[in-house]
């Protein structure tokens, strides 16, 4: 697979899990996904519904972090 369909991959990854995580959860879950995804040299992430709702890209670190920490500060999930 070349990874110009990475995106289409993660949408479709994304569609499939996210009604089993909580809303408060989403935008961390969706960092740890796309953090995967450009880990595994996935460049096209910036094309994903979910990473453009929930994620900016820090070019300094080079990881997607999520757009609004705040909505996050009652989260059980631990950090990303």
């Amino acid at each position: 697979m070349g990874w110009a369909s990475g995106s289409r991959l993660a949408d479709e990854v994304w569609a499939g899990m996210k009604e089993y995580i909580p809303v408060r959860h989403r935008s961390m879950a969706a960092q740890v996904l796309a953090n995967a995804f450009s880990e595994a040299d996935c460049d096209t992430l910036d094309d994903c519904e979910f990473v453009r709702k929930y994620l900016a890209y820090d070019e300094e670190s080079g990881q997607w972090e999520v757009k609004h920490p705040e909505e996050n500060k009652y989260s059980d999930c631990g950090s990303a």
